[in-house]
């Protein structure tokens, strides 16, 4: 199932790429190695399953340039809806793949339930 399920995430990302600079210069992510995106000391972490990597701009800026199947679920987080194994809404966390969470702050717990349904 989960090779399939693979399959299926590699279809719907399209080989689609978000585009970022940094002072080390232009980087390219796929949007299929994107966990979340998260707001921290003023710049935005793109986290994959192998690193962090930081950038200037605002998550408001963010959720304007990346595809809709990502998720705001908190004042400083935007995840990958795709990969997100399951949503626990009773101790308000997202679980995705490889075992990260994010938290689900109250004011977007209607959205992610309704996102997740």
């Amino acid at each position: 199932i989960s090779a399939v399920w693979a399959k299926e995430r590699e279809r719907l990302f399209n080989k689609e790429v978000f585009t970022f600079s940094t002072r080390d210069g232009v980087i390219r992510i796929p949007y299929s190695q994107i966990l979340y995106f998260e707001a921290r000391n003023k710049k935005i972490v793109v986290c994959t399953n192998r690193a962090e990597t930081e950038f200037y701009s605002t998550l408001e800026n963010l959720s304007n340039e990346i595809p809709t199947y990502f998720l705001r679920c908190h004042k400083g987080f935007i995840v990958n809806k795709l990969l997100v194994e399951r949503a626990d809404l009773k101790q308000n966390l997202l679980h995705l793949i490889n075992g990260f969470q994010v938290p689900i702050s109250r004011s977007y717990k209607t959205t992610v339930k309704e996102a997740m349904a």
